[in-house]
């Protein structure tokens, strides 16, 4: 079965050999890498200065928020800062766990790299741009999210149509309707291939995990600076002693632990 064999060659995590040096590509692990973008971004979009002031106010004036949650408004902020703080934590920890097939030793370091910015804010390898270059790295992950959401529905109706063509190849099916069948398959694959080739699926471990590294790190800048988190030297303490300060002053361990 040409089809099938085709289909099962996809989810092979492919290797492209560049300059007599192993590089990784994702491959399937492009569908994770991208739900991991778009957290960025839509961390990124809540952090833009228009929905700060938007969401400061409703904290401010909104009777059901008042209601709902609490009139004290350090703790609401609390509240948005701790769940901020635990996305942008979970997609630190799942690129820690990517970087391993990286060839850049930099990009191995990073999960060292994210904690030494959690304690003090240090950036080593410059890997906070500018709100514009970020502004533009934001767009670009959008473009991979879509790109990647339509791989995988014309991925399901590629599987969908290979199994059809087994059935009508085990069925007495009329050679003018199996050939005609067998051009629609052939047609998907087709464009399956041209939407590897525009997804993350065909770029590498340290270009995918440099674009992403550095929206963490950006997201993660851009959060202090709203919250006002001071970085603390990790005192090995674990639990937030004083939770309306906490969004202020944030420990590396209450914060990978959260």
């Amino acid at each position: 079965m040409v089809a099938e064999s085709w289909f099962r060659s996809l989810w092979k995590i492919p290797q492209r050999y560049e300059g007599g040096s192993e590089r990784l590509q994702i491959g399937v692990l492009a569908f994770e890498v991208a739900s991991l973008m778009s957290k960025l971004v839509h961390l990124w979009r809540c952090l833009s200065h228009k929905k700060v002031s938007r969401w400061r106010e409703d904290i401010t004036t909104c009777v059901g928020v008042k209601k709902l949650v609490s009139e004290d408004q350090d703790y609401i902020g609390h509240l948005i800062c701790v769940e901020m703080i635990e996305t942008i934590t979970h997609v630190a920890k799942s690129v820690a766990r990517l970087v391993t097939k990286c060839n850049d030793p930099d990009l191995k370091s990073f999960e060292l790299v994210f904690t030494k910015l959690v304690q003090t804010g240090a950036d080593p390898y410059g890997w906070i741009p500018p709100s514009k270059k970020m502004d533009r790295k934001v767009k670009k992950m959008e473009r991979f999210i879509s790109v990647n959401a339509t791989l995988y529905q014309e991925m399901e109706v590629l599987l969908d149509l290979e199994q059809t063509l087994r059935r009508m190849k085990n069925s007495e099916t009329e050679p003018e309707n199996l050939l005609e069948f067998q051009k629609k398959v052939m047609w998907k694959q087709h464009e399956v291939k041209n939407l590897r080739e525009m997804s993350l699926w065909n770029r590498t471990y340290d270009y995918t995990i440099h674009l992403t590294a550095r929206s963490i790190f950006t997201v993660f800048g851009r959060i202090k600076d709203v919250f006002g988190i001071e970085q603390n030297v990790d005192d090995g303490d674990s639990r937030v002693t004083d939770s309306d300060s906490m969004y202020r002053s944030l420990s590396v361990s209450a914060l990978m632990q959260a």
